[in-house]
Formats: C-alpha cells, structure tokens, sequence
C-alpha cells in the first residue's frame, strides 16, 4: 500500500500557496519522503510524531 499526502480542502491549499517558496519546497519535500517511505519511517527533523491531547 502507497501513501498519498492530502491536504484538507481549497483553504489549506490557499494558507499553503502563501507560504515562501523555501517552506513550501521543504514541505513538497517531506511529502515526497512520505509518498515514497510511509510517515511510519519518516522521522526527525522532518516529522515528529505527537502523542497526548492536543
């Protein structure tokens, strides 16, 4: 099974789009990492896994 990354609806993609093209690519970057991996085994410094109540 491959992993897909999803953002939530057209606002997200919005806040997104507004990002500076340097966080935008680390985030395009993390997303291929996760594409290509699974989040399970991306880790740090890309994603750190939270745990408790938000």
């Amino acid at each position: 099974m491959g992993w897909k990354v999803e953002t939530l609806n057209a606002v997200v993609d919005g806040e997104l789009d507004e990002l500076p093209a340097d966080m935008r690519a680390r985030l395009v970057r993390v997303c291929e990492l996760i594409s290509a991996v699974g989040l399970n085994r991306v880790g740090a410094p890309h994603v750190r896994h939270l745990t408790g109540a938000l």
